[in-house]
């Protein structure tokens, strides 16, 4: 994206954009050559995989300040060209997720955020975890100011922009998902565009990356798990793919054997007692504790935020000489396999909404 402001008779350009680097090791001077190639003056980083809460240059003039709490996974940050590290007048690291960048560029107060959203398969409370960081620091940001989120969102906001022209373009990518209308829903709370999705691209250049899904593979021996692993590595790579090693893990269930290890290419595959598949939790006793106390956490939570909200509404209509009836107040329990069908069917019936103006001044990837 290219921000523009004019002030005082002058222009002000800046080239602004995005990437998931997947981790920053080894990569610094890859993406400051790409940065300079591109004539990228400002990049929000995602997954840097990088521990620490510093800055550090990457070469060729740029800058990176970036945060992270975890070698093996998240992390944050924003690369700045050199003739911009001085205008930094601020930098928040509010976590290993979320961290922004407040600069002055020609009298132009400008604030950068990256962000990275937890995956589809993560738990509701990170996700949501994030979203009120998210929150929290755009509601510090003085309405006067400009804003550019650049963020990997892990969602698609679909295509078509059917009751959401105000916030987004037709040019989405796939049918919408829960995470997708996490992010419009914040667009329209921040009076923001999700700036990509007004541009029509061609076919191949619509989607910059693509991952596949994680896959199971079970068998009554480890022998046949190292076959069958092989197998899929030789199909992965005939396709241009291929298996992550630091991704790949492998548990016994019910072991009666103490010996013995999985090997990938001679690597020897890291062993578990649980992983999560398809937000599950499979343990390596057979047993379910584990994923039957997540699920009576999140009741819980659910049920506290369920009766914080009827706490609200009983106090405005107080306020408002009403009273809430508890005999005639119903609670609708939707399953979570239906929920997206539900929300569909939400958007389609939904009333008309006054469409305002927008000033343009805040802007979201």
């Amino acid at each position: 994206m290219e921000e523009r402001e004019k002030r005082n008779g002058k222009s002000v350009g800046l080239r602004i954009g995005t990437l998931n680097v997947g981790t920053m090791t080894g990569k610094g001077r890859e993406l400051a050559d790409m940065m300079e190639r591109r004539k990228v003056d400002i990049l929000c980083v995602q997954e840097t995989r990088w521990k620490g809460s510093k800055a550090r240059s990457i070469g060729a003039g740029f800058k990176l300040f970036y945060y992270g709490v975890d070698s093996k996974r998240n992390g944050v940050g924003v690369v700045l060209k050199e003739e911009f590290v001085r205008n930094v007048l601020e930098v928040k690291r509010v976590s290993d997720r979320v961290m922004s960048l407040k600069l002055e560029i020609e009298g132009v107060m400008l604030n950068v955020v990256s962000g990275y959203a937890p995956q589809v398969g993560c738990e509701l409370e990170e996700k949501e975890r994030f979203w009120s960081e998210l929150d929290e620091v755009m509601e510090s940001i003085p309405t006067g100011e400009r804003v550019v989120i650049g963020a990997d969102f892990n969602g698609h906001v679909g295509e078509g922009n059917r009751d959401d022209e105000e916030v987004m373009g037709k040019f989405g990518v796939k049918e919408r998902n829960l995470e997708g209308q996490m992010v419009v829903d914040f667009a329209k709370r921040m009076d923001m565009a999700v700036i990509n999705t007004y541009f029509q691209k061609r076919e191949e250049h619509r989607v910059t990356y693509k991952s596949g899904d994680d896959i199971v593979i079970c068998s009554e021996s480890r022998e046949q798990v190292e076959e069958n692993l092989q197998r899929w590595r030789f199909a992965l790579e005939r396709r241009g793919m291929k298996v992550s090693r630091s991704k790949t893990e492998y548990m016994c269930v019910n072991e009666r054997e103490g010996s013995g290890t999985v090997r990938l290419q001679g690597e020897e595959v890291k062993k578990v007692q649980e992983f999560k598949y398809m937000g599950s939790t499979v343990q390596s006793n057979g047993e379910c504790g584990k994923e039957v106390k997540k699920r009576v956490q999140a009741d819980t939570t659910a049920s506290a935020r369920i009766s914080a909200c009827l706490v609200d509404i009983s106090s405005w209509m107080t306020a408002h000489q009403l009273k809430l009836n508890p005999s005639k107040t119903e609670l609708l329990v939707i399953p979570e396999h239906s929920a997206d069908e539900v929300m569909s069917y939400c958007n389609e019936v939904s009333v008309s909404r006054t469409q305002t103006c927008s000033d343009d001044r805040r802007a979201v990837y």
